[in-house]
């Protein structure tokens, strides 16, 4: 549980709850995102997102992601410096492997452990999900979206009222297909139950994809145990993250999110009401935070709003 500030921010819609037109995209790489919308959901299944997701379940205040090592290392000394150092954690991986120097590495399960992550301030990077992460803007507010937090994931973006954007981390340049998985699994859900059409043919094919694996359990546990990144898991003596990543909905009330300085919350009609959010524009790099169980159970009883928990 989060122990600092709350500040909550909200505007009152009238008229309908969605556009006539709100729509869905997957973009199955980084490279191939080219127009940005108000909200995206950043997808590293095998391990970023997942990762995250788990340590702020645990306690963790916030997290810093930087695209680059030796960002890691500046800013951790800078904070050294200036505040308690006890309170930093240094936490990532490259090629499976943890960065030397660091104190953890980018399994999840080693973030599942309240009385080293809670209160805590974690500088991050990942071999993909961090240098995804770089290719979205300022101006657009990310959730981190996986299996563990899919419920608060599909809530958030049911409730958002914008068009979204599911980017997925892919490996190496290449695309990713649990990453594809979830981010299907997710646009159909949105394009049944919540009014959303999808973007183009791509995203409706990957939902497709994602539907059949859904309809046979063996088919979705043979694509989650046998992607590039499960491959590279396994060689590396990591085959106990598979298993933890599969689990569904494991913190269904937690929210990763990097709000951005303005979010759009809402439409009446065509015109875009945007709200600025009362502690000013984000710092960098990129600061993640998280819901609570209290806040979560709000906001899925009074929405739209967008939130920021915690001021840094």
């Amino acid at each position: 549980m989060l122990s600092r500030s709350v500040f909550t921010r909200r505007i009152v819609l009238n008229g309908p709850s969605r556009k006539l037109s709100t729509f869905v995209q997957i973009a199955p790489l980084p490279s191939e995102v080219s127009q940005v919308p108000n909200v995206a959901v950043l997808i590293d299944i095998q391990r970023a997102t997942s990762t995250l997701t788990t340590a702020f379940a645990h306690g963790l205040y916030e997290a810093r992601i930087y695209a680059h090592i030796e960002e890691v290392r500046s800013r951790a000394e800078k904070m050294k410096q200036e505040e308690d150092g006890d309170d930093v954690l240094l936490g990532g991986e490259r090629n499976f492997i943890k960065i030397d120097g660091f104190d953890l590495d980018n399994s999840p399960r080693a973030y599942a452990d309240e009385q080293l992550i809670a209160g805590k301030s974690l500088l991050f990077t990942s071999t993909n999900g961090a240098r995804a992460l770089a290719v979205l803007p300022k101006t657009t507010t990310v959730i981190l979206g996986c299996f563990l937090n899919q419920r608060a994931t599909r809530h958030f973006c049911q409730s958002c009222r914008s068009d979204l954007l599911l980017l997925c981390s892919g490996t190496h340049g290449e695309r990713s297909d649990e990453d594809e998985l979830f981010a299907g699994a997710l646009a159909s859900y949105l394009v049944e139950h919540c009014g959303y059409s999808y973007a183009d043919n791509t995203t409706r094919d990957i939902a497709q994809v994602a539907d059949h694996a859904a309809a046979f359990p063996l088919a979705w546990n043979k694509i989650m145990s046998e992607s590039n990144n499960a491959k590279g898991l396994l060689v590396n003596g990591l085959a106990a993250d598979i298993e933890f990543v599969k689990q569904i909905d494991l913190y269904p009330n937690i929210l990763p999110m990097r709000p951005s300085s303005y979010s759009v919350i809402g439409s009446t009609g065509d015109e875009k009401q945007q709200l600025k959010f009362l502690d000013g524009d984000m710092s960098t790099p990129d600061d993640i935070v998280a819901t609570d169980d209290d806040s979560y159970e709000e906001f899925l009883s009074d929405p739209p709003f967008i939130r920021r928990i915690g001021v840094y």
